[in-house]
């Protein structure tokens, strides 16, 4: 009797990860998370252009997600 192996699947195998990219991403990233957890906000320098960015981003949340064509124009009463 022949031992028979399940064939693998291409997405199983193993890739490349380079282990130093990998560890400087997450100091890069967790020194990100604690900043931002400390409440710095970029300094005089980054400043502006997070603030750009924070507009671009509410327009997108008012004017294309949350758009009052796609939205119900009444909400349901809840019961508690």
């Amino acid at each position: 009797m022949t031992k028979r192996q399940t064939p693998r699947r291409h997405d199983a195998e193993p890739q490349d990860i380079d282990r130093r990219a990998f560890v400087t991403l997450g100091m890069g990233s967790g020194a990100a998370a604690l900043l931002a957890a400390c409440g710095w906000d970029g300094g005089r320098l980054l400043r502006p252009g997070l603030l750009d960015i924070s507009r671009v981003n509410d327009w997108v949340g008012e004017k294309i997600l949350f758009s009052p064509t796609r939205l119900s124009r009444s909400s349901c009463r809840s019961t508690t």
